[in-house]
């Protein structure tokens, strides 16, 4: 009956000791956890102060419309880093980290220093050379709902902004500018809206003239 006993305590002791032997192992992983956590908060930390330090630098600062692969129109503001053609390297405020843009997609003028350059002369500025001809970076427009003596006004207006004034709806329109809802080419609209363009109002449009900002609806 003793060795019974102590066979059984025996047992008791083996599963006793991988108890605990796996209660050990899981604490080791949750302590191995945690410091991995802790490592990778203080990596992000480490990267948000490069960040705040890419900014506070403010290097050679320019602010443009960007077109991306899919047509979206964005406004970014870029610490530049290098210009290589066809390439912008720098620090995205929008996107709060570095990126690479291709100098194709910016489309319209260039903010640098409160001034707006169109691309080229802002290139010229920073010394970079390109041998190719850009293409064109012309924001387009479409006027629909104002009368005969509006639509003379803001086409001279928007040309001498250097917009392209379109009389049609195509995938390459950036705006449609509507006036009188009265009188407005509501296939213009309805099409416009199928093709995800941005629709303004007029004072939305002067708006965006004064200061530069894409409204975002």
């Amino acid at each position: 009956m003793s060795w019974i006993i102590a066979i059984l305590l025996i047992v008791i002791a083996i599963i006793s000791y991988r108890f605990l032997d796996k209660k050990f192992d899981i604490t080791n992983k949750l302590k191995q956890l945690e410091e991995d956590y802790k490592l990778e908060q203080l990596e992000r930390t480490q990267k948000q102060k490069e960040n705040k330090k890419h900014i506070s630098k403010n290097r050679s600062t320019i602010t443009f419309s960007y077109k991306d692969s899919e047509g979206f129109l964005t406004k970014r503001t870029v610490d530049i880093y290098s210009v290589e053609d066809p390439y912008i390297n720098g620090f995205c405020h929008l996107r709060n980290e570095e990126r690479t843009f291709i100098i194709d997609r910016i489309v319209g003028n260039v903010i640098y220093q409160g001034k707006s350059l169109s691309v080229q002369e802002w290139l010229d500025l920073a010394n970079v050379r390109i041998k190719r001809k850009l293409k064109n970076t012309k924001l387009n427009v479409c006027f629909t709902g104002f009368t005969e003596n509006q639509l003379s006004n803001l086409t001279k207006i928007a040309n001498e902004k250097n917009f392209n004034v379109r009389k049609t709806i195509t995938d390459s329109l950036h705006f449609l500018v509507v006036g009188n809802n009265d009188i407005a080419d509501h296939k213009k609209i309805k099409k416009a809206d199928d093709e995800l363009i941005l629709i303004l109002t007029e004072q939305q449009f002067y708006h965006m003239l004064e200061t530069g900002e894409i409204p975002t609806s």
